[in-house]
């Protein structure tokens, strides 16, 4: 059975999007730098489903764990190669709900197998909108591609009624103004000293 999951990232982001915006990766020497991000990831085949679907007292269920693979496309070399997409989903599938929880992982590979991406989500399942038989889902995705930490809000849909799109989401949006929705970010470093940096010593806590 072949269904879609697609998941775009704007500074990681939208569904229909790709490239980013730092295209490049500079030579920062060591020092803190963030960039926006920008791919589209879309699985393009269900390889594994687990699934089960019961009665609650608001409605019917439906509880799964499917697998999907495909490719992530970008100008950035951090986000592109094959993709691997595990949805974990609880979902009161009533047509007139369609409310639960959608969590998961994505990894992206490059031809060699090597992991280049690897970020798990958590996103809320609200409801149907625009008759869409989709669920409209918002989280946020968090991980590590490469050396750089990951950080994406996202918005987009997840169908728990066994039709032909299963999951499409935007992670981050380009910013077109100062009030953007959906930001996402690739960053690395810290500041000399800070709380973050790297230290040899451990957490001494606060006094």
């Amino acid at each position: 059975m072949r269904r879609a999951v697609t998941l775009s990232f704007a500074g990681l982001a939208a569904v229909v999007l790709s490239g980013i915006t730092g295209a490049a990766v500079a030579d920062d020497g060591g020092r803190p730098n963030t960039d926006q991000a920008q791919a589209t990831l879309t699985g393009e085949t269900r390889t594994k489903v687990k699934q089960v679907v019961c009665q609650g007292a608001d409605g019917e269920y439906r509880e799964a764990r499917e697998t999907f693979r495909g490719t992530s496309t970008s100008k950035d070399p951090r986000l592109a190669g094959a993709l691997t997409v595990t949805v974990n989903s609880f979902i009161n599938r009533s047509p007139s709900q369609q409310e639960g929880t959608v969590s998961g992982r994505v990894v992206v590979r490059e031809p060699g197998g090597r992991v280049k991406v690897d970020a798990h989500f958590d996103a809320v399942s609200s409801g149907t909108a625009g008759g869409d038989p989709a669920a409209t889902i918002e989280g946020v995705l968090v991980g590590r591609a490469g050396q750089d930490r990951l950080f994406a809000n996202f918005s987009g849909r997840f169908d728990a009624m066994d039709n032909n799109r299963d999951f499409m989401v935007t992670l981050g949006s380009a910013p077109a103004t100062d009030t953007a929705t959906n930001p996402a970010v690739l960053q690395r470093g810290a500041c000399p000293g800070g709380p973050g940096a790297p230290s040899s010593g451990g957490d001494e806590g606060d006094n």
